[in-house]
């Protein structure tokens, strides 16, 4: 190359940058961190709709709470009878890259135990228990194809949000549209701040929808979630990645219509907010799949009478060393291989328990141990007093002699 040449190139713009990156692979904000017990002081709580609050607050011990957008906290207080602690999974809905403070947006519901606690009683200045942050549903650290399309139902907005403000946030290149579902005009909860990003900035368009229940003062968008409303407002929907929370119905409606416009299954990331999670008599919407678990403990009367339960089963083969893991609510009894843990020796025998990361971080696999001892390598995904409790990660405990699981 001639140096003429050289000179001439030098004043050709660079390219700009396809794709996105996250801050913290950029340098300019904290690398997430793994989950771990905390203790978070409320400082702020603004209502965001009739049903919905949002709680900012930040660790009492000073540090910065780093999270990827789209992770959740697991919230303990003391809901149950006379103040007996009490976990629910809320979604981060504040932006990562200001770490120093934490937001979640609670819904709450008439009968829901945690929900109404918290509505009813967290002020600023109080403090609750956290473990976290926790979570898969999040976008890549490197996304080199940044073209997103983010469906919300009702509160699921509030993960959504989260990564909605770090797409706006991130360096690079992107095409990001949200569509958000919800029943009534003023339960659009976060929107005035989602829609002031749509203003700022041209590569964010946010759609909302009232869903199909008649409104005389309603002008904007209505309907179902359909492949024909997706199409008007995202042409290339098949070709961006979506990311999808609402409740179990909202999300079976948006895998049929994604699939319809010929997304990859690949491309397709959801997180579930349970329509009635069931808390002995009381239910609980708004909270994050993996959040149901009673932690009370079992009395040694009912694991005698759950061991009983089983006696139908083939007879334990005394000269077999692999350790025996019963599952007396299913009414099976595995032999562990070798190296093998809890899941992955109910998997094979078609035994389904809830999981999600497989590495002890998201707290979804927890289950009771009945009797037996087992080796559990954590990631943080559980707290000291579950693991008191008996409970246990499925996902990473292996065991170290017979165990019995109640599941």
């Amino acid at each position: 190359m001639t140096e003429a040449a050289a000179r001439h190139r030098t004043k050709v713009p660079p390219r700009p940058d396809r794709g996105v990156r996250m801050p913290w692979v950029l340098g300019t904000s904290p690398v997430p961190d793994p989950p771990a017990e905390l203790a978070l002081e409320c400082l702020e709580r603004v209502q965001e709709s009739p049903s919905i609050v949002s709680f900012t607050m930040r660790r009492r011990d000073g540090k910065p709470l780093a999270f990827r957008s789209g992770q959740y906290l697991s919230i303990s207080v003391p809901a149950g009878p006379d103040g007996t602690p009490c976990e629910r999974n809320y979604s981060i809905s504040s932006s990562p890259l200001d770490c120093s403070v934490v937001r979640i947006s609670v819904k709450r519901e008439p009968q829901g135990l945690v929900s109404s606690w918290i509505h009813e009683n967290l002020r600023p200045g109080m403090t609750v228990d956290a473990l976290g942050p926790l979570g898969d549903f999040h976008p890549a650290d490197v996304e080199r194809r940044a073209r997103f399309l983010l469906l919300a139902g009702g509160v699921g907005i509030t993960p959504i949000a989260s990564i909605l403000w770090t797409l706006h946030k991130a360096d690079g290149a992107a095409s990001i549209d949200l569509i958000h579902h919800a029943s009534r005009p003023e339960e659009f909860a976060l929107s005035g701040e989602l829609l002031d990003i749509a203003e700022r900035d041209p590569r964010v368009r946010v759609h909302l929808s009232l869903g199909d229940r008649p409104c005389e003062t309603w002008e904007g968008l209505a309907g179902r979630l359909d492949a024909e409303v997706i199409e008007s407002l995202v042409p290339d929907a098949c070709g961006r990645q979506v990311f999808a929370c609402g409740p179990p119905g909202y999300l079976e409606a948006a895998k049929s219509v994604v699939v319809s416009l010929g997304v990859s299954p690949n491309s397709f990331f959801t997180e579930s907010f349970l329509d009635t999670v069931q808390t002995g008599e009381l239910e609980e919407e708004g909270a994050v799949a993996p959040a149901v678990w009673d932690t009370e403990a079992v009395p040694e009367a009912e694991v005698a009478d759950a061991v009983d339960d089983i006696d139908g089963l083939p007879g334990r083969d005394p000269d077999d060393p692999r350790p025996a893991v019963t599952f007396v609510r299913t009414g099976v009894r595995v032999m562990a291989e070798e190296g093998e843990t809890i899941l992955q020796a109910a998997t094979r025998e078609g035994i389904t328990l809830r999981s999600n990361c497989a590495n002890g971080m998201c707290g979804t696999c927890k289950v009771r141990t009945l009797a037996g001892d087992v080796d559990m390598r954590h990631n943080g995904g559980i707290r000291r007093r579950e693991v008191e409790d008996g409970i246990i990660l499925a996902c990473c405990s292996r065991p170290e002699s017979d165990v019995v699981i109640d599941a």
